[in-house]
């Protein structure tokens, strides 16, 4: 629950890891989908309308804190 109030503080910390980029290399068409590459209509409605060329795995953590009732002094101590 968020509060807007004066003696509340919130604060979020976040963290991201990437743990590596993976992409095609010469990538290559199968010979189906070479045989319609001239047609691009048949060419999307058999391979799809996007195209994936790289992949980032990673991972991402937020936290939020939260404290009410606090006093203007206890605020200013735990900003530092």
């Amino acid at each position: 629950m968020f509060s807007s109030a004066s003696d509340a503080l919130t604060w979020i910390v976040k963290a991201d890891i990437i743990f590596g980029r993976f992409r095609l290399v010469e990538p290559q068409l199968s010979k189906e989908a070479a045989s319609v590459k001239g047609d691009p209509t048949a060419f999307a409605n058999m391979c799809g309308p996007e195209f994936v060329g790289q992949e980032t795995r990673g991972a991402r953590a937020l936290v939020m804190f939260s404290a009410t009732n606090l006093t203007t002094e206890s605020k200013q101590i735990s900003v530092r």
